[in-house]
């Protein structure tokens, strides 16, 4: 299993859903994208890009204080 940090896809995509990472990183999807009009590409998009750049969505907080919101 791919895990990030130790989390698991599970809980990539639920730190996805959380509103504050929704605020810090919805500038990186353009707002006409279909992927901003759907809830479930909008996870998938994200979990998608915390696999290939971690590092990137560790800098505004650890990615793990996103599950405790």
């Amino acid at each position: 299993m791919f895990t990030i940090d130790g989390l698991s896809d599970a809980q990539l995509a639920r730190i996805t859903r959380n509103d504050r990472f929704k605020s810090d990183y919805n500038h990186l999807i353009p707002s006409a994208s279909p992927v901003n009009q759907d809830p479930s590409l909008w996870v998938r998009e994200m979990v998608d890009r915390i696999k290939k750049n971690p590092e990137f969505f560790n800098k505004k907080c650890p990615i793990r204080e996103y599950l405790k919101g």
